[in-house]
C-alpha cells in the first residue's frame, strides 16, 4: 500500500526542480532548488524508518542487506543514465573529463567534479546512507537506540555542528556551488533532520501525533515562515547557505510532520488541489527519482540539439512532458525489474514493511 500523501510531496519536489533548470516562470526557477532540500528531508525520514522498524521487529538490524537491498534501487538506473551518457558522448564527439567520470562513478562528483550539475544530491544521499547504516547499526548493537537523551542529544549536536561547518566556509572563501552547496558535509543535516523525526514517530509514536495534531495551523505558519526566505533571497544568498539550509529543513520537516499526523489530510488536498490534480502530482512522485535523474537530458539532449523554435512556453511545457516520459519508461524498463530481482536475491528478513516505492514502509502504521 503506498501512501498517496508522501508521493504528492515528492511530485511537489520534483516539480520544482522541473521550474529551476528551465528559466519559464521566474519565480519557480529562482526558487525550485528546494525540492532537493524536500527531498532530502523526506529520504531522509522514510529510509531511516526502514531500519528503525527493522529493530524494532528483531531488536538489531542487518546492515549488509540494507544497503544491497538499497544499492537494487539506486545504482542500476544511475549507472545506466551514466551509460547513455557516454555513448551520447562517443556519437556527438563530446568529452568529459576523466576527473568527471570518476567524480560521477564513485559518488563524489558533489566534491571532485561532474558531468551532470544535478547528480550531486545522490552523491549526498550515497554519503549520508552508508553513514547512518553503521551509527544505526552500532546503536543497537549497544542497546542505545531507545534511549531519548542520548539520541535527540546526540542529533542535536550534529545539526549544531553542520551549521557551524557552514558559517565557516560562508565566512573563509569565496560562496560558489561547489563550496558552499553541494558538499556533503554542509548538506547532511537536511537528511539527519528526517531521521531525528522518523526516531521520534517510530520510538515516540504518540508524542509524535500529539505533537503533531493539536497544533496544526501554527505549525503550518511557522513551516511556511521558516521557507518562505528562499522566495526572495538568491540560492548562493549568505544567508540562504547558512541559516536559511536550516530553515528550510525544519519547515520541510514540519510539514511532513504535518502530513504524517492528519487522518484527512488526503481529502484536504483533493479540496485544495481537486482529486485529479493530488493524483497526477502524485503520480509524478511515484516516478520521481528517474524523472529527476533524466530531466536534464532532455534538455541536453533533445532540446538544445534540435534548437527547436517553438514559443517559449510550447517548449516549456514539451521540456516537462518529455522529462516525465522518459522517467515513466525507464522507472518500468530499468528500476522495476531491479527491484523485483532484488526481491528474489535479496528478500527482506521478514515481511513486516508494506511496500511504499518498493522500498518504504507505510508510516501510518502505529508501531
Amino acid at each position: 500500500m503506498r501512501l498517496r500523501e508522501i508521493d504528492f510531496l515528492r511530485g511537489i519536489a520534483v516539480i520544482l526542480v522541473l521550474f529551476r533548470h528551465y528559466a519559464f516562470f521566474a519565480p519557480l526557477y529562482r526558487t525550485g532548488w528546494i525540492g532537493v532540500d524536500l527531498f532530502f528531508v523526506l529520504s531522509g525520514f522514510l529510509v531511516s524508518g526502514l531500519l528503525f522498524k527493522e529493530y524494532q521487529r528483531f531488536g538489531n538490524i542487518s546492515g549488509g542487506q540494507f544497503l544491497i537491498r538499497r544499492g537494487f534501487k539506486i545504482y542500476p538506473l544511475f549507472y545506466c543514465a551514466l551509460g547513455i551518457t557516454f555513448f551520447v558522448e562517443v556519437f556527438t564527439g563530446q568529452s568529459s573529463t576523466t576527473t568527471q567520470w570518476i567524480g560521477e562513478l564513485v559518488f563524489i562528483q558533489n566534491y571532485l567534479a561532474n558531468i551532470w550539475n544535478h547528480t550531486w544530491s545522490l552523491a549526498v544521499e550515497e554519503h549520508f546512507y552508508l553513514l547512518l547504516t553503521l551509527v544505526i547499526f552500532l546503536l543497537a548493537r549497544f542497546q542505545i537506540l531507545r534511549k531519548p537523551k542520548i539520541i535527540l542529544t546526540s542529533f542535536a549536536l550534529i545539526l549544531l555542528l553542520v551549521l557551524g561547518m557552514r558559517f565557516y566556509a560562508a565566512h573563509n572563501s569565496e560562496i560558489t556551488y561547489m563550496g558552499n552547496f553541494f558538499p556533503t558535509h554542509l548538506r547532511i543535516d537536511s537528511l539527519l533532520f528526517g531521521v531525528v523525526l522518523s526516531w521520534v514517530y517510530h520510538f515516540r509514536n504518540k508524542l509524535f501525533l500529539a505533537f503533531f495534531s493539536r497544533r496544526k495551523f501554527l505549525l503550518f505558519a511557522v513551516s511556511a515562515v521558516l521557507i518562505l526566505p528562499s522566495v526572495f533571497l538568491p540560492v548562493l544568498d549568505y544567508w540562504m547557505i547558512t541559516i536559511g539550509f536550516t530553515g528550510l529543513y525544519l519547515g520541510f520537516g514540519l510539514l511532513l510532520g504535518l502530513f504524517i499526523a492528519d487522518k484527512d489530510i488526503n481529502s484536504k488536498l483533493n479540496r485544495l488541489f481537486t482529486p485529479i490534480g493530488v493524483t497526477l502530482v502524485a503520480k509524478v512522485g511515484y516516478y520521481s527519482y528517474s524523472i529527476y535523474l533524466f530531466h536534464m537530458f532532455v534538455i541536453r539532449y533533445i532540446i538544445e540539439p534540435l534548437e527547436i523554435s517553438f514559443p517559449y512556453r510550447l517548449e516549456f511545457f514539451l521540456y516537462c512532458f518529455l522529462s516525465i516520459l522518459i522517467g515513466i519508461l525507464m522507472t518500468k524498463l530499468v528500476e522495476l525489474p531491479f527491484l523485483k530481482l532484488r526481491d528474489k536475491i535479496v528478500p527482506r528478513r521478514a515481511k513486516v514493511f508494506t511496500t511504499l516505492e518498493n522500498d518504504e514502509k507505510e508510516v501510518k502504521v502505529n508501531p
